[in-house]
């Protein structure tokens, strides 16, 4: 995770993400999150044709976890935010990921 992070692969989409959800009126992080998401398949390997559908939705909870990690090493990696900023953000990203206590966030189709 710390090479993906200090490689600085996703840090542009990262920046933009930041500034899409920053000027969306509905608030949260979601742009943020597909980019937790996007940094978190190239983590997790998944097999070609995953016709188990166990296997399949374990897979979807690892990639979950690992966009998580990615977020907040991500977040800690910004010196310049603010503890409550970064506390507000992972409670966000939480709950976009189905864990945490608020509710989770309605999903869109794109």
């Amino acid at each position: 995770m710390s090479e993906l992070v200090e490689g600085g692969g996703f840090a542009k989409a990262w920046a933009r993400a930041r500034d899409t959800d920053r000027a969306s009126r509905e608030g949260g992080r979601r742009a943020l999150w597909e980019v937790c998401k996007d940094a978190a398949y190239q983590l997790v390997e998944f097999p070609g044709e995953c016709r188990d559908a166990a296997v399949a939705a374990q897979l979807r909870d690892v990639a979950s976890c690992t966009a998580l990690c990615y977020a907040q090493q991500m977040l800690a990696a910004e010196k310049w935010a603010h503890p409550a900023t970064e506390r507000n953000a992972i409670t966000d990203l939480l709950a976009r990921a189905g864990r945490g206590d608020r509710p989770q966030p309605p999903v869109e189709e794109s």
